[in-house]
């Protein structure tokens, strides 16, 4: 797991993916055919490009939530919009990270109105461009020339990664998707040198969490036949929530999702991934989403069609600053994309490629 530590810990937000694309390309440095990256900084590594064998794209995004800069006021504080999807509720009196005009990051705060100075406002959810952020700033131009922060800055949270109990639970910021993309490379580092009947591809994807951008541009220029997606699902585990059975408990094992608002999985490789963790006992459970979406709602449409299945690690509290999810269900995710593609063959991707129907 100190691949999923590294890649935690690495400032990314939709966008600014540099430091997380240098992580993917040094860890599968001499692997394969070699990193290469599109025009909008998708990174993407084939395995082999063996001769006409089916290609299979396994993909994870890169970037995470964060925050950019719209305004520096008079008085030195920061006004701030969303890249990606948050709920107000969770920022007010968090640390974050923002990045200067010299690519360093400097620590500042959501700030958070004290109970004591507050009227009737206390109970109401403020949206994120209503916050503000404070690194320290005296005024506009101490922020600019001193501070070296300018319009157009983006901001991460500021959270470490670290273990709960017996290191069997983490927690940390961006697992989605971190815990995807650090499977993408497990993969493909532990299948260096066995002899496949598919042409895998390990790919991070930019831009997810702003609207499934990269994805489909990297999946018309790979031009895969077969797509799995890694993600990291909502877990729906704890309280409060809607009762209903949980599609998303931690330690349950990988989630296979079968459908959300954005894509309809391929029937074929939802099948074959139950067939398989059932005979090869691991751990499961199965998603059906009424809401979200993945990198496949761009992938499954790309070139003429590429049948795609998304396989989820389930984590708590996603889209905030801290995450905590169970080192367990990661293993199983991993298990389950092994067997896959050491499964997959010319065969059987013709059962679920519709081209013969």
């Amino acid at each position: 797991m100190k691949l999923l530590q590294e890649l935690s810990e690495a400032r990314g937000p939709a966008g600014w993916e540099d430091e997380v694309r240098a992580i993917f390309r040094e860890s599968l440095k001499g692997i394969g055919e070699g990193c290469q990256v599109d025009r909008l900084g998708s990174i993407y590594c084939p395995l082999t490009s063996d001769g006409d064998k089916p290609r299979i794209m396994l993909c994870a995004h890169m970037d995470e939530v964060g925050f950019i800069v719209n305004e520096i006021m008079d008085n030195g504080f920061l006004r701030f919009l969303p890249l990606g999807g948050w709920w107000g509720h969770v920022l007010p009196g968090q640390r974050v990270w923002v990045r200067t005009i010299s690519a360093q990051w400097r620590i500042g705060v959501i700030g958070a109105v004290p109970p004591h100075l507050q009227g009737n406002e206390a109970k109401s959810v403020l949206e994120p461009h209503e916050m503000f952020l404070d690194i320290g700033g005296k005024d506009r131009d101490d922020v600019e020339k001193n501070l070296g922060i300018r319009t157009g800055a983006v901001v991460v949270p500021a959270t470490r990664f670290e273990w709960l109990r017996d290191r069997s639970l983490c927690l940390g910021k961006a697992f989605d998707d971190r815990a995807g993309l650090a499977l993408v490379i497990e993969t493909l580092q532990e299948l260096v040198g066995e002899s496949l009947q598919v042409n895998v591809i390990g790919a991070g994807s930019v831009q997810e969490e702003v609207g499934c951008r990269g994805a489909g541009v990297l999946a018309n220029h790979i031009k895969p036949d077969l797509a799995i997606i890694l993600e990291c699902a909502p877990a729906d585990d704890i309280p409060d929530l809607p009762r209903g059975p949980s599609q998303g408990k931690l330690g349950a094992g990988v989630q296979i999702r079968l459908l959300d608002p954005t894509t309809i999985m391929s029937r074929g490789l939802v099948e074959l991934a139950l067939r398989l963790a059932e005979e090869q006992g691991i751990p499961h459970q199965i998603a059906v989403r009424k809401s979200g979406g993945t990198d496949a709602k761009s992938i499954h449409l790309a070139h003429i069609g590429v049948p795609s299945l998304v396989l989820g690690v389930p984590a708590r509290y996603i889209h905030s600053h801290v995450a905590v999810m169970d080192a367990s269900d990661y293993q199983a995710a991993r298990k389950l994309v092994l067997a896959l593609l050491r499964h997959l063959s010319r065969e059987t991707c013709s059962t679920i490629l519709y081209e013969k129907d």
